[in-house]
């Protein structure tokens, strides 16, 4: 394309450049834009900062494959001066693409871009191409980009950010504040006012201010600056304090600053607001008022059960005071009780070093103070104290640790779920009480879990409990093995049986006695004893049958087949889970008697 100067007849004098674009679809007047491709236009539009991006106005239909248009300058061609009075602004249409507008976008996210000046209406105009401005609402962000931004009318007066994170306030020409992060610092010259009256220089002076102050919001408070004020009794909530009670005049500050229902109150140091000082000479001690809630008064009161409470000495009249942290005295004549937990730590008699104060004695009376040295313990006798270290088999040091001197300990001290008998071994049960347990030494492989050395009975004729052994903690998947000691007597019955329980559930339940073979049979009403073994696989799934039993019976009189044994076998599956107690049940027939006793718990160690 060539940039080529067009005469008045065409443009009038302005930078005019011709564009070969094949079919093109312009007219003379339209204002366009760059399309995105190199060297292809499109029109312009102000309805987006990408679509005002305007390059010029079109001022010859030259033919079908090429057009001019003008760049900047005085522009005369026909078609292209909008009838419009002389001096009028011409801007880019935010609603027809392409076209010039006398009206000025103002719809939030138009963009306000003048084109050019009419100079005669219809026939001329000076296109000035001005950068475009987003219109926006209050609501919305302006970039500034580090620019001053002009806030008043003779200009001096300005929010500039040329520095990274930092905003200047400047106000009549001087910088006055300045912003940073987490930071508002007041220049040099400058003072930070509260509607208050308290003031924050540039120095450091304070002015209104107090440190020990703190400010509430309460709804219909009723108070004014220079109120004296209690709590009320509710949380968060205060009122007027009067030296009339005890508990009325228990000062906790004075109103200094009132805001409708917010109110600020200082509770020690210095007062500077003037409303708050009362109008007395300088070094005069106020008092609280008696008779007035809420007032201060030069005066001390005098009269019996008032409150003589000291609350400030007046240094500047009418204009400054300091808080006294002192506590009121109740007034009297006669005998005065003191308030509970009045009396501080401070206000007691001093003590000699390392002493505690105690009653040292079996009856009330006054406290003494007992001498307490390094490593001491307190030991009451039930007639006072007696101060003294850890002696014999423990000491302990004054950091609180106890050693027990070596070889000290010995069974009697041991916490042992049984007791022992000689060659058993400790062993560690965590189920057991203490967690250890006395049991017999084996090969290594089999350990003895538990037992019962009680005889237990019964002469019922319906199922009934006999041995048991409680508290176990057997695996699951152990193999066991349970031997207990029978005895049979016949007293004129037949038979008996007994039966198993393996944690509350019945794995063999005892047999009729009545029937023939199916318990220790009488064999001519013999009384008879012996010994069950019981055998109980490891318990996995699908493997619960797993009870192998017999039981030898030895006749009293020798009649019959002694040694005779009867197998017994699982009816119900057997655990798979923990094994915590195995319980022998019996039954025998009229007038007969069964009882079991020696039952002990063995288990086998799986690898």
């Amino acid at each position: 394309m060539t940039l080529t100067k067009i005469g008045a007849s065409l443009s009038g004098g302005a930078d005019v450049i011709h564009i070969t674009h094949a079919s093109h679809p312009f007219t003379v007047g339209q204002v366009l834009r760059s399309s995105g491709s190199a060297g292809v236009y499109t029109t312009a539009q102000a309805d987006s900062a990408a679509n005002a991006e305007v390059i010029g106005i079109v001022v010859q239909d030259i033919d079908t494959n090429t057009y001019a248009m003008a760049l900047s300058g005085r522009i005369t061609a026909d078609g292209v001066v909008p009838v419009a009075t002389a001096g009028t602004v011409l801007f880019l249409s935010p609603t027809s693409a392409g076209a010039l507008t006398t009206t000025e976008p103002t719809t939030t996210g138009q963009i306000s871009k003048p084109i050019g000046v009419v100079t005669t209406s219809n026939l001329e105009m000076i296109m000035i191409n001005y950068r475009g401005e987003v219109v926006a609402t209050s609501t919305e962000s302006w970039d500034v980009n580090g620019s001053e931004l002009i806030l008043d009318v003779d200009g001096d007066t300005s929010l500039h950010a040329d520095t990274d994170d930092q905003i200047d306030v400047q106000i009549a020409g001087a910088d006055d504040f300045r912003f940073t992060a987490n930071t508002l610092s007041i220049l040099s010259g400058s003072t930070l006012a509260i509607d208050s009256g308290a003031t924050l220089a540039n120095s450091g002076t304070l002015t209104g201010f107090n440190s020990n102050s703190f400010t509430v919001t309460q709804a219909s408070h009723g108070l004014a600056v220079g109120k004296v004020v209690k709590s009320s009794g509710s949380n968060g909530a205060f009122a007027t304090a009067q030296a009339n009670t005890a508990a009325n005049a228990e000062v906790v500050g004075i109103v200094t600053v009132v805001s409708g229902n917010d109110i600020t109150i200082t509770t020690s140091g210095e007062i500077d607001v003037a409303a708050a000082v009362p109008n007395v000479a300088a070094s005069t001690v106020v008092f609280l008022d008696p008779s007035n809630a809420g007032d201060l008064t030069a005066t001390e009161p005098s009269t019996d059960d008032q409150i003589s409470k000291p609350v400030a000495i007046v240094t500047h009249q009418n204009s400054k005071m300091v808080l006294l942290p002192f506590r009121g005295e109740i007034l009297g004549t006669g005998a005065q009780s003191v308030a509970d937990d009045s009396i501080t730590n401070a206000k007691l008699a001093n003590m000699a070093a390392n002493t505690v104060k105690v009653r040292d004695a079996n009856s009330s009376g006054d406290p003494s103070d007992l001498a307490v040295a390094t490593t001491q313990l307190i030991i009451g006798d039930g007639t006072g104290f007696t101060a003294a270290a850890l002696s014999g088999e423990a000491t302990m040091t004054n950091a609180g640790v106890v050693s027990v001197s070596d070889n000290i300990i010995d069974e009697a001290n041991l916490k042992v779920s049984n007791s022992p008998t000689n060659g058993q071994f400790l062993s560690a049960q965590s189920g057991n009480t203490g967690g250890l347990t006395w049991a017999a030494a084996g090969g290594g492989a089999v350990s003895w879990e538990g037992g019962n050395t009680t005889e237990d009975s019964s002469t019922s004729t319906s199922v009934s409990d006999l041995c048991d052994v409680t508290s176990l903690t057997i695996p699951a998947g152990t193999p066991i093995r349970v031997w207990t000691a029978a005895r049979y007597g016949a007293g004129g019955g037949d038979n008996a049986s007994i039966g198993l329980t393996i944690n509350g559930t019945a794995m063999r339940t005892p047999v009729n006695p009545a029937v023939a073979s199916q318990g220790w049979e009488a064999n001519g009403n013999d009384d008879m004893d012996g010994v069950w073994i019981l055998d109980i696989g490891p318990r996995v799934t699908n493997y619960t049958k797993g009870l192998l039993g017999f039981a030898n019976r030895h006749p009293a009189s020798g009649v019959g087949a002694a040694g005779a044994m009867h197998g017994v076998n699982a009816q119900a599956a057997l655990p798979t889970g923990e094994i915590q107690s195995i319980v022998h049940t019996g039954i025998v027939a009229s007038g007969a008697t069964i009882a079991t006793d020696e039952m002990h718990v063995y288990s086998w160690a799986v690898s």
